[in-house]
């Protein structure tokens, strides 16, 4: 049997040079934090009693929540941004949708009152490479009128509190994805000024979000981590690097106790991080697919935290984009799941 012994020896050595060559072109895919306390919690949708879905759109990606009502602004993979309105947060519903390309992802408000959003003309083979655009939609969905290039792999956008819009772009590839995130300036009056690379020397750029507990810019890279940066400066720090081999991460939001919530498509989960304890929990909900994005808002005094849903299957290879829509999940009906040890303070 020594022909096996000579394919085994060969296998060894062709998965070492593999490894050596991931490590080269791509480090970060490698690392894992040793440091993180992990627990995973399981439960069905069901159990949390006020969680509902708003359901009616198709493959949802990306969120904006208005601050000053209850609007909620989603984008989806059919190119598509759906306002949802209601009496209350628990009775959220559709109230106009238009189609605005081929798919619809990053959207955040700007300081002259318009949303932003990251749309592309192509199919999402075709975007890795060409790309989409940041494209401004009034807040009633009226009108919308395109403001940039395109940018390969556009993805995530967010405003800092001085009017900077930044989003993210890669080529969208584990090796060598040659990502960064971009910068222009929103006016009150609506002048905008060119994109220029803000960040650069990243990998899969993905999520982004400003954190109103901090006042700084959280965003993704899709197979390392989640990473922060102050506003107007190109100086990233580490939040919270993988903690397996195999993790995603897509969209990232900051709750008032500055505790990092992360979506998880790849395992269907959503993730919360305390970078104080570096206490990691995976909320694994049945009932709800692929997540692509998070977000929180308090309606009388109660957090809600929004998630939208990318695939029904909870099989990350799954290329059906069939999520339904948003959900809506009081955060206390979350925690309360957690191991008498592992709450701490809500």
């Amino acid at each position: 049997m020594a022909w096996l012994k000579i394919v085994a020896v060969a296998m060894v050595a062709t998965l070492a040079v593999g490894l050596a060559v991931l490590h080269r072109v791509s480090p970060g895919l490698l690392q894992v934090a040793r440091d993180v306390e992990e627990i995973t919690v399981r439960a069905h949708l069901l159990d949390l009693r006020g969680a509902y879905l708003i359901n009616g759109m198709l493959a949802a990606e990306n969120l904006y929540l208005d601050p000053s009502s209850r609007r909620v602004y989603a984008t989806d993979l059919a190119g598509s941004i759906h306002l949802v309105d209601g009496p209350s947060w628990d009775e959220l519903s559709i109230v106009r949708s238009v189609r605005l390309g081929r798919s619809a992802l990053g959207v955040d408000r700007g300081p002259d009152g318009n949303l932003y959003v990251c749309v592309s003309h192509v199919s999402l083979r075709k975007w890795r490479t060409i790309g989409g655009s940041v494209v401004r939609v009034d807040p009633d969905l009226q009108s919308w009128t395109q403001v940039t290039q395109r940018y390969p792999s556009i993805n995530g956008l967010a405003f800092d509190g001085d009017g900077r819009a930044y989003f993210a772009s890669s080529r969208f590839t584990p090796l060598r994805a040659q990502g960064g995130v971009y910068r222009m300036h929103v006016a009150p009056g609506g002048e905008i000024t060119a994109p220029e690379l803000h960040i650069a020397g990243l990998g899969m750029t993905n999520g982004l979000r400003l954190s109103s507990t901090d006042g700084w810019l959280y965003f993704t890279e899709t197979a390392v981590g989640v990473f922060a940066f102050a506003p107007g400066s190109s100086e990233r720090v580490e939040v919270y690097r993988k903690a397996r081999r195999i993790e995603g991460f897509d969209d990232v939001c900051v709750d008032d106790q500055s505790r990092v919530w992360m979506a998880d498509p790849g395992r269907s989960t959503v993730k919360l991080y305390d970078v104080t304890t570096k206490r990691l929990v995976r909320f694994r909900i049945d009932g709800v697919g692929q997540v692509s994005a998070c977000a929180l808002r308090r309606d009388h005094g109660r957090e809600i935290l929004y998630l939208t849903e990318i695939h029904r299957s909870l099989n990350p290879l799954s290329g059906a984009r069939d999520g339904r829509g948003v959900f809506a999940i009081p955060v206390d009906e979350l925690l309360g799941l957690l191991p008498a040890q592992a709450e701490g303070p809500r």
